[in-house]
């Protein structure tokens, strides 16, 4: 839903190529989120993934590459954060709880 919602909103696509790689890019962005809030039980993290978004495109030189490549390296950089987020609550809930240290 989220995705598709952007199919109204497209944020300087101007060719149907960035129009398509932009609601690719926001599905990607809500997939992110919801993998964030769903494992951590907090919207915190989703929050932190949008932030560290909007973060990334002005800390990183792709404008020159044009905006096509630039949606395209999101949605997988999206993509890879929400696998990365999965991966490591999948082993974390594997993993013996440490018992805590006993006190004298």
């Amino acid at each position: 839903m989220f995705g598709a919602l952007h199919i109204v909103s497209q944020g300087g696509a101007d060719t149907l190529l960035e129009k398509l790689l932009y609601v690719v890019m926001a599905t990607a962005l809500g997939f992110a989120c919801t993998v964030a809030r769903m494992r951590s039980g907090a919207v915190g993290m989703a929050v932190g993934v949008h932030g560290g978004l909007h973060i990334g495109l002005r800390l990183t030189p792709t404008h020159e590459a044009g905006f096509a490549a630039q949606l395209a390296l999101m949605a997988g950089a999206l993509t890879l954060a929400a696998w990365v987020i999965e991966t490591v609550y999948r082993a974390r809930a594997g993993r013996e709880p440490v018992p805590a240290p006993e006190t004298v």
